[in-house]
């Protein structure tokens, strides 16, 4: 039997639109959720009035700091941090493909799983029937009728 180093897991996860005006009345509960999003909302207004990403970026954090969002995080973190946090981008289509592979790789192994111990069980199976046919035959030749033979192999 074959022990498995990993294990696994399955995750559900559920994902919420945080963007200001799609569900504020339940963002405005988490002081941090509503921080992002107002941090979200704000420097995305920047980059449509061609602000340029960096000193929207900086804007934004002080922005936020006089709105008292985020202070925590924004003091804790340096600028450089922060930006790399928030533009990197969740790809959707990237994620299914690499679940799509997960779920491939995965469905391949435990059918090369399933595939091997029906092999085995298969070739354990013909090996004790072929097994007992020699037998049978030998105790036949030592003068065993058929019947006395399959009976002291416990066989009908």
């Amino acid at each position: 039997m074959r022990i498995s180093k990993h294990i696994p897991l399955e995750l559900v996860v559920d994902v919420y639109n945080i963007n200001r005006g799609k569900s504020e009345p339940w963002v405005q509960k988490s002081p941090t959720l509503s921080g992002y999003s107002l941090f979200v909302s704000y420097y995305r207004e920047l980059l449509i009035k061609d602000i340029k990403p960096k000193e929207a970026f900086k804007a934004t954090i002080e922005y936020c700091k006089k709105h008292n969002a985020l202070v925590d995080f924004l003091t804790q973190n340096s600028s450089q941090e922060i930006n790399m946090l928030l533009t990197t981008k969740f790809n959707i289509e990237e994620a299914k493909e690499v679940w799509l592979e997960e779920g491939r790789e995965e469905g391949l192994e435990e059918g090369l799983q399933k595939g091997l111990q029906k092999g085995l069980q298969e070739g354990r199976e013909d090996g004790l029937r072929k097994g007992l046919q020699k037998a049978l035959k030998v105790l036949m030749n030592m003068g065993l009728s058929q019947e006395e033979a399959q009976k002291k192999l416990g066989i009908s």
